[in-house]
């Protein structure tokens, strides 16, 4: 009954987190005055970094999105699900009037919209939107899609 979905990764954002990381992790390596604090930090950095790249995952139960983002693990009930819109780079951006959750690694996303619970909105990007729309369509009788 759950159906599991991998996420989209735009190859920008996946190149520009990896060079970002190599080239923290040689400067911190490399430099004559290396603390190992310094060494410990990029090492958890990089290790959390490349966890939440390779190891994210959204999938639809009976009764809850559940949402993976490295070693970070949110269920929304289905129940509350009101909406599902398209996201945009622009829903990669929060603000204090439209606050959101954003678990997605493309600009090709979608907006999940909730009734209640302390998140409004969750930001995601499976890589088979449509199926999962799909999906969500059949568990969520009263959705409003709007793609």
């Amino acid at each position: 009954m759950t159906r599991r979905f991998d996420p989209k990764c735009d190859w920008w954002l996946l190149a520009f987190l990896i060079v970002l990381l190599l080239l923290v992790t040689v400067i911190v390596f490399f430099s004559r005055e290396r603390q190992l604090w310094a060494v410990v930090l990029v090492l958890f950095l990089d290790i959390m970094t490349l966890w939440i790249l390779f190891g994210s995952w959204y999938a639809l139960t009976a009764t809850h999105l559940a949402v993976a983002f490295g070693p970070i693990r949110f269920h929304f009930p289905l129940e509350h699900v009101v909406r599902v819109r398209r996201g945009g780079l622009w829903a990669q951006v929060t603000s204090f009037r439209e606050p959101r959750l954003r678990f997605a690694f493309s600009a090709d996303n979608i907006v999940v919209e909730l009734s209640q619970g302390w998140a409004s909105r969750v930001v995601i990007s499976p890589r088979d939107k449509e199926a999962f729309v799909a999906l969500l369509r059949e568990r969520v009788p009263n959705l409003v899609v709007e793609l």
